[in-house]
Formats: structure tokens, sequence, C-alpha cells
């Protein structure tokens, strides 16, 4: 039987809180070794996200509660990333089914892409203001 757990908030959690969830929901499904006990160094990794939606909401807030939290995509990918490393034929993608034949994934003209889920790619591994 496959292992799920849950966490949860009552208000709007601030990133903090959102990578303690995180951690506490590894630590329940996979106790201390973490997400190495299933991931290694190497490793082909494909981190699978929901955009329904990522043009839809009000000003500022598009795309809340329909998608995937980037938060969470980007502390899961830091943390995968950690383990798999940047060697030899360590990869990992952030992938979703986007609806579109623009060739690029992350185009801002495309209102389903994951430039609107804050998901874009910015051509390198280091976390920036702008990757949000």
């Amino acid at each position: 039987m496959a292992k799920v757990a849950f966490a949860c908030q009552t208000s709007e959690p601030k990133d903090e809180e959102v990578y303690q969830m995180i951690d506490r929901v590894i630590y329940e499904l996979y106790g201390e070794k973490g997400l190495a006990a299933i991931i290694k160094r190497g490793y082909k990794v494909i981190i699978k996200v929901n955009m329904v939606g990522p043009n839809m909401g009000l000003r500022g807030e598009k795309g809340r509660s329909i998608i995937t939290d980037p938060r969470i995509v980007r502390y899961v990918a830091e943390k995968v990333r950690d383990i798999i490393g940047f060697d030899g034929k360590a990869d990992l993608k952030v992938v979703d089914g986007v609806f579109s034949r623009d060739p690029n994934p992350s185009s801002k003209w495309n209102n389903g892409s994951f430039y609107w889920a804050r998901l874009e790619r910015t051509g390198d591994n280091l976390v920036n203001q702008e990757d949000f």
C-alpha cells in the first residue's frame, strides 16, 4: 500500500512554515533518511506539478490555491538536487502538461505557462527573486 502524509495550516503559511510542513511530511514518510531513502546521487528525478489555471485569480494572487504552491516546488527541488547532485547523469525536471503549441513552456505570452505558475526556467540553478 502506498504511504501518504499530510500537513495543514489554518491560515496562510509563511515561507518558513511551508518548509517546516514539508520537512515534517517527508520525515513521516521516510524517517531520518528523508528523501535519501528513495533518491540517490546521480538519479534522474521528475517533480510533477499541477498547473490548473495559473492565470486565474485576483491581481497579485494569480493561480493561488489552484496550482502547486511554487514554494513547495522550489523547496522539494532544492532537497532533491542536494541529493542527486549535478554530476554525470543526474537530472531534475519540473513538469506538467502545458496545453500550448509554443515550444517555450515558460513563455509569458502563454497564460497557461510555467511563467504564470511562477515556475519558469531562468537558465541557472540559483534561487533568485525573479525565479518566483
